[in-house]
């Protein structure tokens, strides 16, 4: 299958050279990547942040004079791409949509921080059990094509949690606790299988 451009969604609080594994994965296929400038260290609101990666699409589409791109997203970058491809339209300028440790129904650990002071910021009460977000994403329509990767390793996003409705949802190969939730986004067989993913 082509490849297409590929825009990467970096994760809450991390800052988009954490995706540098990706981008590194992603050109040893010979996929052109670049990250999603999201700002402050992606703390801001989820659809706000959606808006932008609409923005950066249709640069990067305007510029390469492709047909459509595909999105990764890093744990939260994952519900910021789907509320772009679900809930703006995305999903003409989208083929695939591929997820890291998202945690589509939201995490628990998430409704904790952002009760707590400087880090309880209003991306991290999004992704509470009961946000309007989460909700949101749940109720959307599936007419985008998404896979939600998972770990069993992973301490912050069960398979529970990045269950969406008419995603496929599947399993990675490597996840040790505690440190699952990262080694998705560096261990080389999970990067692998993304790029499989990808490319299916």
């Amino acid at each position: 299958m082509q490849s297409l451009p590929t825009l990467v969604v970096h994760g809450y609080l991390t800052p988009p050279l954490a995706n540098l594994p990706v981008h590194l994965a992603l050109r040893t296929r010979g996929i052109r990547s670049r990250d999603v400038p999201i700002p402050g260290l992606n703390t801001q609101d989820i659809a706000r942040s959606a808006a932008i990666v609409a923005e950066e699409v249709e640069r990067v589409l305007a510029r390469t004079r492709a047909e459509a791109v595909d999105l990764v997203g890093v744990s939260m970058g994952g519900m910021i791409a789907a509320h772009y491809v679900r809930c703006l339209g995305g999903h003409a300028r989208v083929r695939r949509t591929v997820t890291l440790g998202t945690p589509f129904q939201g995490t628990r650990i998430a409704g904790v921080i952002g009760r707590l002071p400087v880090v309880g910021t209003v991306a991290a009460r999004q992704m509470g059990p009961e946000s309007e977000i989460v909700r949101a994403l749940a109720e959307s329509e599936p007419v985008a094509d998404i896979v939600s990767i998972w770990t069993t390793g992973d301490g912050v996003v069960s398979r529970e949690a990045a269950t969406l409705r008419g995603a496929r949802v599947v399993r990675a190969p490597v996840g040790h606790r505690p440190i699952g939730h990262y080694q998705l986004v560096v261990d080389p067989r999970n990067l692998a299988f993304l790029l499989d993913e990808l490319s299916r």
